[in-house]
């Protein structure tokens, strides 16, 4: 279901079939004016943008039941400067497989945090 999970193959034969139809559409165009001409994204970008929504949206608020899967908070630095607005408050999953890698929580809070 994960997006981060599909293999190249798989994501690449997905985006094929977007490809096909937007060519029978679009028959003059190439693929990027055929997209841009619909008002459609990449199926590689629109599944990016579904996990990244639903991580924020299920995951991350301390209430869900999903919340317990993260990762330790990061202790907060004691430099006594204000945290910048790209400082992690997760820690990285350290993985040794590219598979638990490129598995829902870690891919998101590597990626979206």
């Amino acid at each position: 279901m994960w997006h981060s999970g599909l293999t190249v193959g798989q994501s690449e034969v997905l985006e094929s079939m977007q490809k096909r139809a937007m060519r029978i559409i679009f028959p003059d165009l190439d693929y990027n004016g055929s997209l841009f001409i619909a008002g459609v994204d990449t199926l590689e970008d629109r599944r990016e943008e579904l996990t990244r929504r639903f991580f924020k949206r299920n995951v991350l608020p301390e209430l869900s039941c999903l919340h317990g899967l993260l990762p330790g908070k990061r202790p907060p630095d004691s430099g006594g400067y204000l945290p910048t607005a790209t400082a992690k408050n997760y820690e990285h999953y350290i993985t040794q497989t590219e598979k638990f890698k490129k598995s829902f929580i870690p891919y998101c809070v590597n990626n979206f945090m």
